[in-house]
């Protein structure tokens, strides 16, 4: 015999995610993460901008 779920997974995914989502939004108030990591990916990308532009003036090297 099986024995069959009726929504209680669902419904405790669903109260798991509100709380990921909960601890998110209160982590993002208080430390402002998004920005940080706005901050970082610009950097990354300036970083490998700078990169790139010094590996096209090697011989041979960029295109």
């Amino acid at each position: 015999m099986t024995a069959y779920q009726r929504g209680q997974a669902s419904v405790e995914w669903m109260l798991l995610s509100i709380l990921v989502m909960l601890a998110l939004v209160v982590v993002e108030e208080n430390w402002s993460v998004l920005d940080y990591l706005i901050e970082t990916g610009n950097r990354v990308r300036e970083f490998y901008d700078f990169i790139w532009r010094h590996l096209v003036l090697i011989p041979g090297g960029g295109s």
